[in-house]
């Protein structure tokens, strides 16, 4: 996305205080605000992207303004990887959602990042041990 320098002084008149207000709140509540690196960059857009189907490599690295041959560069001297981080925050999200009795199996799974539950089930299972339906955090 590109526009004029001069556009980010015109007020959007559609904008939503409340959920801007929301939306920092929640980035600054995400794991790592004590140290500014690449990963927790990546992390941050993982957590904004994952619910939209949107995380990947890819996807991370245009929003960063680097190539992806940059981004797993970076990602190995900080000695993690793109792979490592979405996995991390797959698990940190999936306990939350299924704390939350309002929500489905086929909606947590999307909001991590799958489009199909039997991916989502299969993944769980490797990373729990267990489906997610039976799962001790699930309530």
């Amino acid at each position: 996305m590109s526009f004029p320098v001069r556009d980010l002084d015109t007020v959007n008149p559609t904008a939503d205080s409340m959920m801007a207000r929301y939306a920092l709140s929640f980035v600054e509540t995400l794991p790592g605000q004590d140290r500014l690196s690449v990963a927790t960059d990546v992390k941050r857009l993982i957590y904004l992207l994952m619910p939209l189907g949107r995380a990947t490599i890819k996807q991370v690295a245009s929003s960063l303004g680097c190539s992806v041959r940059k981004l797993q560069q970076d990602l190995d001297r900080t000695g993690t990887s793109f792979a490592r981080l979405l996995d991390e925050s797959r698990q940190e999200r999936v306990r939350l959602y299924l704390e939350n009795p309002r929500f489905e199996l086929h909606h947590v799974a999307s909001l991590v990042g799958y489009a199909h539950q039997s991916s989502f089930t299969r993944w769980f299972i490797g990373r729990f041990g267990a489906a997610p339906s039976r799962h001790a955090f699930r309530a």
